[in-house]
């Protein structure tokens, strides 16, 4: 992939998080999500970021895998502190961000060693 498409595509992500930050009905319409289908569409995300680690595993792409997983404890930890700030329960997330961290670990000293 090229610089510029990455930067394109990483500029992209960016926009939408920040349109998500507006509040979620905005953030959500503007891109084409609805509440009422928020859990299959989190669902079919998970689904998918499990298929594509599974696929980075397979090939061997080690960087890929650590860059998964810090990337799915940094998720983790985001959605507990959102939660947190709404005074909701937080356990789940952190045990979560926690978990694939300690795997970030292993995985990476394993690697490294």
């Amino acid at each position: 992939m090229s610089t510029l498409a990455t930067i394109a595509i990483g500029m992209t992500l960016l926009l939408l998080a920040l349109m998500a930050f507006r509040t979620f009905s905005q953030g959500a319409s503007a891109q084409g999500h609805f509440a009422e289908q928020f859990d299959g569409v989190m669902a079919g995300r998970y689904a998918f970021m499990a298929f594509a680690f599974l696929c980075a595993v397979l090939s061997g792409l080690t960087w890929m895998s650590l860059s998964m997983l810090a990337a799915l404890a940094a998720v983790a930890f985001w959605d507990a502190y959102v939660y947190a700030e709404a005074t909701k329960e937080t356990d789940l997330h952190i045990y979560a961000g926690v978990g694939a961290l300690a795997v970030f670990v292993i995985y990476g000293l394993d690697a490294v060693l």
